[in-house]
């Protein structure tokens, strides 16, 4: 993960590392009483992580949550990377076609947010597959301690809405406090 200096000028959806802030304590990230301390979860398949990370904060503002300015990113990356065919949704042997048909498939991913146990809230990002979350994002949760945060999902979608993504996560992770989602188009 990249604090948000180095990702203004990260030009590789690559880069890698732990997210960190200038205010940590301890090794432990602290907030201003009262605050919730924000991680932001993504998986881009098609954007820099640069770009992508320019037009999340931008959507987020639209909506409001002006406080996202100042959240760590980790960005969920596949081992491997998702090439234009692998997202082709029209190819029924399409990875993602596979990935999705298959509700058990955890495609790899590269490396572990080390110090999620810092942050209160986390939000997870994601473009809608198949009316759902796609399957690398329960290779994230299950990878990750995410008890006593609140999770909130954020999602694009070119036809459906985010609440049926949201729903299978909360039925999928029970044990898990969820609170609001967002479709962010």
């Amino acid at each position: 993960m990249l604090t948000r200096k180095e990702y203004g000028t990260a030009q590789s959806r690559l880069v890698f590392g732990t997210p960190s802030r200038q205010k940590a304590v301890g090794g432990r990230r602290s907030a201003a009483h009262g605050e919730s301390i924000h991680l932001i979860v993504a998986v881009s398949c098609w954007l820099p992580l640069s770009a992508f990370r320019g037009r999340l904060l931008q959507a987020l503002s639209l909506t409001g949550f002006q406080s996202f300015h100042d959240a760590d990113f980790f960005e969920i990356v596949p081992e491997q990377l998702y090439t234009a065919a692998d997202l082709d949704w029209r190819d029924k042997t399409s990875r993602s076609t596979i990935e999705m048909q298959d509700k058990s498939s955890r495609p790899a991913i590269k490396g572990r947010c080390e110090n999620i146990a810092d942050y209160d809230t986390v939000w997870i990002g994601f473009p809608v597959w198949w009316y759902t979350a796609p399957t690398i994002v329960n290779t994230f949760i299950e990878a990750h301690d995410l008890s006593g945060k609140t999770l909130n999902v954020f999602a694009t979608s070119g036809g459906s809405g985010v609440e049926g993504s949201a729903n299978d996560l909360k039925n999928a992770y029970p044990q898990y406090t969820w609170g609001e989602s967002r479709l962010m188009n």
